[in-house]
């Protein structure tokens, strides 16, 4: 492989120093071995700093996205006003997504899987999704997901999911 489409500086820890880390990323996509930068779990000030020492444009911010952990408004409109596309990770929750009653519900009216709502959803909101998925059973399904419309009673009703919970911590390490 001579380049990759995209390369994301993922979740950054202490450690971090946008100064000394994302210098690199600009010399990678000179020499063209990708030709795009991401990041990964940045919140508005992470993605700032990030594109002020850039030169190559972020044209992503994959982020932790579901019904439980539902994207805020401020991020999104702060990727939308920076050209910098959402990307949701982890949109089932691992599986814990799947079990909620709203989304449930929303499934069961469809006549569809949860699975597939749960796209929906994302995709409702424009948001690109990164699955998962253990074999083509799943990963069809999933894209069936794309041909979903939801209605405003749908929408209303995953989005009134009250519980909230974030599946992965800093590290990356499912909590437990």
């Amino acid at each position: 492989m001579e380049s990759v489409d995209l390369l994301y500086v993922h979740w950054p820890t202490d450690a971090y120093d946008p100064g000394d880390t994302l210098p690199a990323f600009d010399e990678v996509r000179d020499r063209g071995w990708t030709d795009h930068v991401g990041v990964s779990n940045f919140d508005r000030d992470l993605l700032a700093d990030a594109q002020e020492v850039l030169d190559a444009p972020i044209v992503a911010n994959q982020i932790e996205m579901h019904p439980l952990l539902p994207p805020t408004g401020a991020m999104l409109s702060y990727c939308a006003n920076h050209d910098v596309a959402p990307v949701a990770y982890s949109p089932l929750c691992r599986g814990d997504a799947l079990e909620l009653d709203e989304v449930v519900a929303v499934a069961e009216k469809h006549d569809l899987s949860p699975a597939r709502v749960l796209i929906a959803w994302l995709a409702d909101q424009s948001v690109p999704v990164v699955t998962k998925a253990s074999g083509t059973d799943h990963i069809e399904d999933t894209l069936a997901g794309l041909d979903l419309e939801l209605d405003d009673e749908d929408r209303a009703r995953i989005d009134g999911v009250e519980r909230r919970y974030r599946r992965f911590d800093r590290d990356g390490s499912p909590w437990n």
